[in-house]
């Protein structure tokens, strides 16, 4: 989980400095890419990163404790997979076709 966090934070890195280099006016801003806009939007992103990696690793997991009975385990197991089930994938595309289209 934390090397996919990365691995992203990298990628958005790029994306930054291409972002200053190719619209015009964020280059007005850095011509160099050492000016404060740059620097303080590259921290922005480290912080958000550095917030989604620990959200990652504190995140909710599974519990191992078997003090709740079975049955209620099931219970809960059975709400996920009404959420990732075959009628609600069949529906999304239905409600594509609800979205208004750009022009």
């Amino acid at each position: 989980m934390i090397t996919a966090v990365i691995a992203l934070y990298f990628n958005v890195f790029v994306l930054v400095v291409q972002l200053f280099e190719k619209v015009p006016s964020l280059h007005a801003l850095a011509p160099k890419g050492s000016e404060p806009p740059f620097a303080i939007t590259q921290g922005i992103v480290m912080v958000v990163f550095i917030a989604a990696g620990v959200a990652a690793v504190k995140g909710p997991r599974r519990s191992l404790d078997r003090s709740q009975p079975a049955s209620a385990r099931r219970v809960n197991a059975g709400r996920l997979q009404g959420i990732f089930s075959g009628r609600w994938i069949a529906a999304f595309p239905a409600v594509l076709l609800r979205v208004p289209q750009l022009q």
